[in-house]
């Protein structure tokens, strides 16, 4: 199962009048669960646009290409104890970067050292209520309650416009 987010921004404002209409940015991010035994795994890709008829010679050599593509996956554990380094062998083996969890519930290392173990491996552990406190964060930015229903499908802000579709 996949869920395709696409945002979408107007043209961005350029150094001339003859190219400050000319660029766009086109976000876009792609969700896939349980797929070759990685819980989650997200893609996302911006690009900025131009026209065709304007030729690479003729554009600074940092607006010739402007796509970027990252791909990261997740392992999601409601808990996980003194059987980590199980865990962090099944990241290792899968190419995964991140474990989200609840709760650590190990005995044999602190919790301290349960993240160090997991960062010496390139690997970061994020626990649930470290989201749920961004969360909470965000909706007190935007003066929400608790209530996901209410969370808005898009932001307006100085900076970006942002239309929300789901493929």
């Amino acid at each position: 199962m996949s869920n395709v987010l696409h945002l979408a921004r107007p043209p961005l404002s350029g150094a001339t009048s003859q190219t400050s209409t000319i660029f766009w940015t086109d976000w876009s991010s792609r969700v896939v669960f349980e797929n070759k035994g990685i819980d989650v795994e997200i893609t996302a890709c911006v690009d900025v646009g131009r026209p065709g008829n304007i030729p690479d010679d003729d554009l600074p050599p940092a607006l010739r290409s402007m796509a970027e593509t990252d791909a990261f996956s997740i392992e999601i554990k409601p808990t996980v104890g003194d059987d980590y380094p199980t865990v962090l062998r099944q990241m290792l083996a899968g190419k995964v970067r991140y474990l989200f969890l609840e709760d650590y519930t190990g005995t044999g290392a602190t919790r301290n050292q349960f993240i160090d173990i997991f960062a010496a491996s390139g690997r970061t552990v994020v626990f649930k209520e470290d989201v749920d406190e961004q969360y909470r964060r965000l909706l007190r930015a935007y003066e929400l309650d608790d209530d996901l229903d209410d969370f808005p499908a898009s932001f307006d802000t100085d900076d970006f416009d942002a239309d929300v579709d789901f493929e």
